[in-house]
């Protein structure tokens, strides 16, 4: 189990071993590793695609992390990728779409404006930003007004994306 706290420590943890109390032991032996300031800081849920993990921390870069690299069971200390973008001070929960192994997108929402929300589009490998939705002119896809810790929904061709009195469906224009 892999998630990050608040101050932005990233843990992965054992999850044939949670719990138990142990009195007297020099450091938690649930945590397999930690990675101090891994994001500034985290309020949100990562996501996992092709052993990559991503966090969306708080006033900071999506960064995704490569797991079990060299068969080692870990996380890289550093991220291997990182987005352009730099998430408000709510952060961002990602989320991924793919065809299996291949073809992902890495979904995050920008909550920064108090006027709407921005929908981010990178390729989950590069990180690199594939579309965001002030591409439009005129506002054309702007999804509404903010709502905090709203995560992009992925299903049948078409990302949803939930607003102030508002889902907005985004896909291929006819």
């Amino acid at each position: 189990m892999v998630q990050a706290g608040k101050e932005g420590t990233i843990y992965l943890l054992d999850r044939m071993k949670m719990g138990h109390y142990c009195s007297g032991c020099s450091h938690d032996t649930q945590i397999v590793q930690e990675i101090p300031s891994g994001v500034i800081k985290n309020f949100s849920a990562p996501a996992f695609w092709n052993n990559r993990v991503y966090f969306g921390g708080a006033g900071d870069h999506i960064k995704a992390f490569s797991f079990n690299a060299n068969n080692s069971g870990l996380l890289s200390f550093s991220p291997v990728a990182k987005s352009s973008t730099v998430f408000g001070s709510r952060g961002t929960t990602p989320t991924i779409s793919s065809n299996g192994t291949s073809n992902g997108i890495l979904w995050a929402l920008e909550n920064a404006t108090t006027t709407y929300a921005v929908l981010h589009a990178y390729n989950a490998t590069t990180m690199t930003e594939i579309y965001n939705s002030n591409q439009a002119l005129n506002g054309r896809d702007h999804p509404g007004g903010p709502v905090k810790f709203t995560t992009p929904v992925i299903a049948n061709g078409k990302v949803y994306v939930g607003g102030k009195g508002t889902v907005t469906a985004f896909g291929l224009l006819p």
